[in-house]
C-alpha cells in the first residue's frame, strides 16, 4: 500500500506503507522508552490496551479515580 503525500498537502511523492513483519522488526529494534515522551506514551497505550475489553490507564497507573 502506498500513501501518496499530496493528499496531505505535499506534491509528487510516495511513500510506502509498511507490512506487519516490517513493523514487528522495527518495533524490536528501536529503543521505544528512549523517543519523545508523547510518542512513547502513544505507543505504550496502544500496545497495553490492545484487544482488551476493559481499557487500561497508562500515563499514571498507581492513580484510579
Amino acid at each position: 500500500m502506498y500513501l501518496h503525500r499530496k493528499d496531505f498537502g505535499e506534491e509528487d511523492r510516495t511513500q510506502r506503507f509498511p507490512n506487519n513483519q516490517e513493523v514487528q522488526s522495527a518495533l524490536k529494534e528501536k529503543d521505544v522508552y528512549n523517543i519523545q515522551s508523547k510518542n512513547k506514551v502513544y505507543l505504550l497505550e496502544l500496545l497495553e490496551n490492545y484487544n482488551n475489553r476493559e481499557y487500561v490507564l497508562t500515563e499514571n497507573p498507581g492513580y484510579y479515580d
